[in-house]
């Protein structure tokens, strides 16, 4: 069972406000039910965890106390990402710590862009003669932002408690209506493909009941289309002969320019003008131009200068192609596929259509685990960071007793302990292109499935066939994908941290240049 499996909730807080206001006592009379009085000043940051049971609920507290000096908002501000909730303190017997509420509030909602509960506090309560701020002028400043506001005392706990439990309640709220939007959603979309489904059958039957006319034309068509082809075929030869010419017989002599799929002709621009205002939809092909139609496929070539039918397919690239691709049969020897071994696409058939049997099996197979496969990533990643986060710390807290002799050779350790984490766990950005994958396995599961129902349509065949090459393709994608998974479970028994220890700082003072190391440990 993960760490996240054992709470109902994890919530990240975090503690901001000016130097010297009392946020790591409120912190510590929250964990420890503990004051000390006067302590040094915050550096950086420092990491508790709380655990509450509420009702059924158990709610692990991730609380991050930040420094309130200036020189270390560039390194506290780092750790607002991701969290939940915020308690913005002051001192009610300073008032610039008061006057500087807008700009700590502020910074956190340019930082967090999503769902967040704020709690304003003004700390000390217990020095009402020294008093500087009134409780209605906390209470306005709450009312400004929308948040709530409470008067507490690190030094006898007034209403500290409270504050947390108003804290966690809002976001337990909000984290509750998440999820009831996030199910009805859900249901909705279910709905939504259950009518798709319902639609997709009812034009399943319909296209069945047009098959039966369909198929009497289809001998038509199919000869049709091979005399077309032959001609095709010829145009192509002349092409790498000459320049093409302008189907219409009064053209013959004339340059073409445009080739328009639908009817299978070469145009020069006269007849172009007249066939545009006739025919507005028909794809047209600029010749001269040799525009790229990668991403569409069409049934024809689309190699620089080839314009021929893909009637052929090459064995050793997996891949469709036309006469002008193998021309080595024409004895000019200049085609992409000249040394491979070519076949016509007929020959293939039977051989694609158990290939397409194998892939929607797999597809099937892979469709059960990628989605938890991906959730256990992100729960991997989760740990990572928050190793990585205490690590940083440890470093940091180091660091400060001989802060004057190691702030080089601090910066060098963090990016030393970023380099390891990203050559260990690799980017991040792997999560985000994980979750596109059940969607495409989805669509070319379904995809396959119906190309293997229509495998028999001799019109369709070539399209088959693509499709096969892409599921193939999608195949490979999602195989990497695995691997790289595998790597990252295989990697999660290790140990990173950084010597020498806290008890050790003290004795060290001369070997400065060349102080600390990140040990890694991969079998804990």
């Amino acid at each position: 069972m993960s760490i996240k499996d054992e709470y109902s909730f994890i919530f990240k807080i975090i503690l901001i406000g000016p130097s010297g206001v009392g946020k790591s006592e409120i912190l510590e009379k929250y964990i420890d039910n503990n004051f000390r009085g006067e302590r040094e000043a915050t550096v950086g940051v420092e990491f508790r965890t709380k655990t509450i049971q509420k009702d059924k609920d158990i709610i692990k507290l991730n609380i991050w106390d930040t420094a309130g000096k200036e020189r270390y908002r560039s390194i506290t501000s780092a750790y607002y990402k991701g969290a939940k909730g915020c308690l913005v303190v002051y001192d009610i017997t300073n008032k610039s710590s008061f006057d500087n509420v807008d700009e700590f509030i502020n910074i956190f909602k340019k930082e967090i862009n999503n769902s967040y509960s704020i709690i304003l506090i003004g700390n000390k309560s217990d020095a009402e003669k020294e008093r500087k701020v009134s409780k209605e002028e906390g209470k306005e400043k709450a009312k400004k932002y929308n948040i709530d506001f409470f008067e507490t005392s690190a030094l006898n706990g007034d209403c500290i408690k409270e504050a947390f439990d108003k804290l966690f309640n809002d976001l337990i709220t909000k984290n509750k209506e998440i999820n009831r939007k996030e199910e009805e959603k859900r249901k909705k979309e279910e709905e939504e493909r259950r009518k798709e489904e319902e639609e997709r059958k009812k034009e399943e039957e319909e296209r069945k009941k047009e098959e039966e006319e369909r198929k009497k034309e289809e001998e038509e068509e199919e000869e049709e289309e091979e005399n077309i082809l032959e001609k095709q075929e010829n145009e192509i030869i002349n092409e790498e002969i000459g320049k093409i010419k302008c189907s219409l017989k009064k053209h013959k002599e004339v340059e073409a320019n445009i080739y328009c799929q639908e009817c299978r002709i070469y145009m020069c621009n006269k007849c172009e003008k007249n066939h545009s205002e006739l025919f507005e939809n028909h794809h047209q092909y600029n010749i001269d131009k040799n525009k790229n139609f990668k991403n569409i496929f069409t049934g024809y070539c689309k190699e620089k200068n080839h314009f021929g039918k893909l009637i052929y397919f090459c064995k050793n690239h997996n891949q469709l192609c036309c006469s002008s691709c193998i021309s080595k049969i024409k004895g000019l020897g200049n085609g992409k596929h000249k040394d491979c071994e070519v076949c016509f696409i007929k020959k293939i058939k039977k051989e694609k259509k158990e290939k397409l049997k194998e892939n929607i099996k797999i597809l099937e197979e892979i469709s059960k685990n990628i989605k938890e496969s991906i959730e256990q990533l992100k729960k991997e990643f989760e740990i990572i960071r928050e190793s990585k986060e205490k690590l940083k710390i440890q470093i940091q807290n180091v660091f400060t007793k001989i802060k004057n002799f190691f702030n080089n050779r601090e910066d060098e350790l963090f990016l030393e302990v970023d380099k390891i984490y990203d050559e260990l766990f690799f980017k991040e950005d792997l999560i985000k292109e994980s979750e596109k994958l059940p969607t495409k396995i989805e669509i070319s599961l379904e995809k396959g499935k119906i190309d293997e129902k229509e495998w028999d349509d001799k019109k369709k065949l070539k399209f088959l066939i693509n499709d096969c090459i892409c599921i193939e393709n999608e195949i490979k994608d999602i195989n990497i994908l695995n691997e790289t998974i595998n790597k990252i479970n295989s990697e999660k028994n290790f140990e990173i941290k950084f010597s020498p220890g806290e008890e050790e700082t003290n004795k060290i003072s001369e070997e400065l240049e060349k102080f600390g190391e990140i040990i890694y440990n991969k079998n804990k």
